[in-house]
C-alpha cells in the first residue's frame, strides 16, 4: 500500500431522512473510514446532518460543516463553484469525491470524482418537476466533462452515462452498493419481541420508497386490488416519505374500497424497516426506474421474497432470486406478487436462498474497497 492521502468528500446529500443517495453517503463514508487505513477524509455535510455524522470524527475523518444544502439557490452554486475550491486550495487536499451529481466547474487543484446513481433527469423528465430535471441536466453534464473519474452504482447506468452523456467507458467504474449488515433474517423469538402497531394484523405485501411519481406506487395499488378480488387478503403497507404522489395514491385507495388494505408509513429508521422486512410476505419494487435498488437487497438479506420491476438496473441487481413484472401494467404486477405469493415450501425456501446468496454480494465494506482503490487510481 502506498502512502497516506487525503480525500474532500461532498456529502451534502445525505441530509435529514436518509433514502437512496442519503444512505449510500452514510454508509459508504463509514466503510471507507474502516476499511482503507491509509486515507483521510474531510466530509462535508451540512449542519442539518452534522449530527448524523458525528460518530465517524476522529484521528482520520473531519467534519466540515456548511449551511449551503443542495439545491438551486444562486449562494449554493457560489459555495459549490467557488467557496468549495477554494476550500481544496487552501487545505491543499489533492482529491475531490462527490457522492451524488455535482462537481464544482473549478478543481481547486485537486483531482474530481464524481458518483453518477442514475439519469432520471433524462429518462424520465416527465416524474420530476421541470425546474430541477433542468438544473439537474446540467449539473449531469457539467460533472460528466469535468470529472477525472466517474463511479456508476451498476453496468445499466454505466452504460446509461456512456450513451447519454458522452463519457468513455474507460473513465467509469462500476462500484455496486451495499447492504448493512443489521439486515438480516430475525428468529421467530426475535421478531415476536418486535411490535408493529401502526401495520395492523394478517398479512401483507410491502412497498419502501418516497411517494414520488417514479416509485410507481399507483400501479402497486391497483394490483393489490387485482390480487384482493383473485382472493388474495393481503394488504399493503408502503414504508416512506410523502411526496408528490401522495394525493393520488390516496385517491386510489378511496377509489379501489381499499381504506383498510393499504396502510401509509412514514420514513422507517433501520429498525422499523428490519421489522416489516421480516414480517413481510413479500417485498414489492414497482420503480419505473432506479440506479441500483437498495431496498431489493435489503429485503433478499431479511430472507423476504421479491417481486419487481424488469426495467433499468433490477434485472442486473436481483438476478434469478426475484419475479419480474411490467411496472406499467397492474395486470402484470398482480400476476408476477400472485406467482410469488402462491409459492410455498421448498419453492418458497429455494427463492429465499436465492435472495441471501445475491444480497451476500453487495457489502459496504467491499464497496468501500473498491472506491478508494478508485481514488488511489485517480491520484
Amino acid at each position: 500500500m502506498g502512502s497516506s492521502f487525503t480525500v474532500a468528500v461532498d456529502a451534502r446529500t445525505a441530509s435529514g431522512a436518509y433514502t437512496g443517495i442519503g444512505r449510500y453517503t452514510t454508509a459508504l463514508v463509514t466503510a471507507l473510514r474502516d476499511t482503507a487505513p491509509d486515507l483521510s477524509m474531510l466530509v462535508i455535510v451540512t449542519e442539518a446532518a452534522r449530527a448524523g455524522f458525528g460518530a465517524l470524527e476522529g484521528p482520520r475523518v473531519e467534519l466540515h460543516a456548511t449551511s449551503m444544502e443542495v439545491s438551486r439557490h444562486p449562494a449554493a452554486d457560489f459555495w459549490l463553484h467557488v467557496t468549495l475550491p477554494a476550500l481544496m486550495r487552501q487545505r491543499s487536499i489533492p482529491l475531490l469525491f462527490s457522492c451524488a451529481n455535482y462537481l464544482p466547474a473549478l478543481s481547486g487543484g485537486a483531482r474530481r470524482i464524481l458518483t453518477i446513481h442514475d439519469l432520471v433527469p433524462f429518462r424520465h423528465p416527465e416524474l420530476d418537476p421541470w425546474t430541477f430535471v433542468v438544473y439537474l441536466r446540467g449539473m449531469l453534464r457539467l460533472g460528466a466533462r469535468v470529472a477525472d473519474r466517474i463511479v456508476a452504482v451498476s453496468e445499466s447506468t454505466a452504460r446509461e452515462i456512456v450513451e447519454i452523456l458522452g463519457v468513455d467507458r474507460d473513465r467509469i467504474d462500476v462500484v455496486y452498493n451495499g447492504v448493512q449488515p443489521a439486515f438480516r433474517k430475525l428468529s421467530a423469538e426475535e421478531l415476536e419481541r418486535r411490535q408493529l402497531d401502526a401495520v395492523g394484523e394478517g398479512p401483507f405485501v410491502l412497498g419502501v420508497g418516497a411517494r414520488i411519481p417514479r416509485k410507481n406506487f399507483g400501479r402497486l395499488i391497483e394490483a393489490v386490488a387485482l390480487l384482493r378480488k383473485r382472493g388474495y387478503p393481503h394488504r399493503l403497507v408502503i414504508a416512506g416519505p410523502p411526496g408528490l404522489s401522495q394525493p393520488e395514491l390516496e385517491r386510489l385507495v378511496e377509489a379501489h374500497g381499499l381504506e383498510s388494505g393499504v396502510v401509509f408509513i412514514g420514513y422507517a429508521d433501520d429498525e422499523m424497516l428490519l421489522t416489516l422486512y421480516n414480517r413481510a410476505a413479500l417485498f414489492v419494487y414497482p420503480s419505473i426506474y432506479e440506479g441500483f435498488g437498495i431496498p431489493m437487497v435489503e429485503a433478499m438479506a431479511c430472507g423476504t421474497p421479491v417481486a419487481c420491476s424488469w426495467t433499468s438496473c433490477m434485472p442486473e441487481i436481483a438476478g434469478e432470486a426475484a419475479q419480474y413484472f411490467d411496472p406499467y401494467d397492474a395486470t402484470s404486477i398482480a400476476t408476477a406478487c400472485e406467482a410469488a405469493l402462491a409459492e410455498g415450501g421448498q419453492a418458497r425456501a429455494d427463492r429465499v436462498a436465492l435472495g441471501f446468496a445475491r444480497a451476500a454480494r453487495f457489502t459496504w465494506e467491499e464497496a468501500a474497497r473498491q472506491t478508494a482503490a478508485v481514488f488511489r487510481r485517480t491520484l
